[in-house]
């Protein structure tokens, strides 16, 4: 069987590969904990991994620049990749204070995530669901 991770690594396939998880886009620490104080105050929000988790700007900031990474030319001829630590903050996590830098040409980029892609719910849907539930204010 010849793999992905074979072909990058035989040097007639070589591949440049740059990988990116949805992982590395969760919320700084202050706004993990400002989303999980915020008045709606829905539990599925503390911590990190759920959609509404994620900085959806940074994600729609570093998206375009890895797809057109090989246009790019002089000073501006790299992309930097967010990086996230799990490990700070007992586990709850912090954006760490620099990324992995990616250079042309690149072959491939993979975007993964667990929730990548995923559509939301329906109001009609009616089996059990995991989907992020947002409880309205009480006045």
């Amino acid at each position: 069987m010849f793999s992905l991770r074979d072909a990058r690594r035989s040097a007639s396939y070589y591949l440049s590969v740059a990988v990116f998880s949805l992982d590395v886009l969760y919320l700084p620490q202050d706004g993990l904990v400002s989303l999980a104080n915020a008045p709606l105050h829905n539990p599925i929000l503390r911590g990190r991994s759920q959609p509404g988790t994620h900085d959806v700007p940074l994600g729609t900031e570093v998206l375009p620049k890895l797809k057109g990474i090989n246009g790019l030319t002089g000073p501006d001829m790299q992309v930097e990749l967010p990086s996230f630590d799990k490990s700070r903050y007992n586990g709850e996590g912090d954006r760490a204070p620099s990324g992995t830098i990616v250079r042309p040409p690149v072959d491939v980029a993979l975007f993964e995530g667990w929730c990548v892609g995923n559509a939301p719910h329906s109001d009609a849907h009616d089996g059990p669901s995991s989907a992020l539930i947002i409880s309205p204010p009480t006045h």
